[in-house]
């Protein structure tokens, strides 16, 4: 497998050491590539160097959004054991107006939590499509790595205006 180019180097105006960037990491894994027998005259930190050179811009990482709480959850539990245990009450007609205004309170809470959950996990659903957008700052840099050439005579990076 030959990895050197056709386009010449802006420098020395000579093409049989020059490389595609984004091929010169797959060429590294073929023993007999024609990058391994020019680097063959490099010292490892020169290998080791160079490939750090090429490499590709690295993919960032997205900033997840927060998950809702599982406070939520737990709080709605509770809410519901309250108003099942209210409503055992007033079925059983034991329950005095106090008790019977908690179950309204109670479930007026649930309901309340129960909407704030409902909307605060809408609202990570859609944080988290945003977060998982490619970020256009990389793609744009991940493009021109497609695009650049290395020569290993002049160690010039460069690009061919197409």
């Amino acid at each position: 497998m030959t990895a050197t180019s056709s386009t010449p180097c802006p420098i020395c105006g000579q093409q049989d050491q020059v490389i595609k960037v984004s091929e010169f990491k797959a060429s590294l894994a073929d023993p007999d590539s024609t990058v391994n027998t020019l680097l063959a005259g490099k010292t490892p930190e020169e290998r080791a160097a160079i490939t750090r050179r090429l490499a590709a811009p690295a993919k960032p990482l997205p900033l997840l959004p927060e998950k809702p709480s599982s406070g939520y959850i737990l709080t709605l539990l509770f809410l519901v054991a309250l108003n099942w245990g209210f409503g055992v009450q007033v079925i059983r007609g034991e329950a005095i107006l106090l008790v019977q205004v908690l179950l309204l309170l109670c479930m007026a809470t649930l309901l309340v939590v129960a909407v704030l959950f409902v909307y605060k996990y809408s609202m990570y659903r859609k944080e988290l499509i945003v977060a998982n957008q490619p970020d256009p700052e990389w793609q744009r840099g991940r493009d021109r790595w497609k695009r650049q050439y290395y020569c290993l005579r002049d160690d010039n990076l460069f690009e061919v205006n197409q």
